[in-house]
């Protein structure tokens, strides 16, 4: 497991803020140990993996994407994708390099 968003603003990492494709836009976009990892943000209480989210897996081959929302608990959106609670993200948070 690793820590990564703190640690992106120090420059340790090579991390490229608002990446995005032809399909989709994320809010944070980050690549470490030869994989390309992303974050995006949204407002609805339940989100849903969307035709650009796929397609955005695809044309960055994303080791995997999180989806922050500001429910409470955590669920997959489809494989690679997750749904996360945004309260669960802290200076500690960490992530699975082997995803």
């Amino acid at each position: 497991m690793r820590q990564p968003p703190a640690r992106l603003a120090s420059g340790t990492r090579n991390s490229i803020s608002g990446a995005h494709t032809r399909a989709q836009r994320f809010d944070l976009f980050w690549q470490e140990h030869g994989k390309q990892w992303a974050i995006e943000v949204k407002y609805s209480d339940a989100p849903r993996l969307t035709p650009s989210m796929k397609a955005a897996l695809t044309d960055l081959d994303l080791a995997h994407l999180w989806v922050l929302y500001p429910g409470d608990r955590s669920y997959a959106l489809g494989e690679k994708v997750t749904a996360l609670p945004i309260q669960n993200v802290t200076d500690s948070w960490s992530y699975p390099l082997t995803a």
